[in-house]
C-alpha cells in the first residue's frame, strides 16, 4: 500500500496535518508515504488530478487508487485506513 499526500505551505489544514503525519510515520515506519508540495510540483498535481489541497490518496499494492480524501483527518482515521488497506 502507498499513500500520496498533497500539501502546500500556505494551506492552514496542511499545517494542522503536519504533526499528525509525523505521528503516523512514527507509528507505521514501514508505510510508504509520498509527500508532494503541490506548488513545487504542479506537474505531479496535474498528473494525479488533484484539485484540492490537502488531498490524500490511498493506493493498493497493485497501484490502483482505493480512496481519495480532500479534508483534514484525525490520526485515528488515518491509522484505521492504513490498517484496513494494508492487505490490499
Amino acid at each position: 500500500m502507498k499513500i500520496v499526500k498533497f500539501s502546500a505551505i500556505w494551506c492552514p489544514e496542511c499545517l494542522i496535518m503536519r504533526p499528525r503525519w509525523k505521528k503516523i510515520q512514527a507509528d507505521f515506519p514501514e508505510q510508504e508515504i509520498e509527500d508532494i508540495d503541490a506548488d513545487a510540483y504542479p506537474e505531479k498535481k496535474k498528473a494525479y488530478g488533484v484539485d484540492h489541497i490537502p488531498t490524500i490518496i490511498f493506493y493498493d499494492r497493485a497501484g490502483a487508487e482505493i480512496e481519495r480524501v480532500k479534508t483534514l483527518m484525525e490520526i485515528e482515521e488515518i491509522a484505521v485506513k492504513i490498517n484496513n488497506y494494508q492487505d490490499k
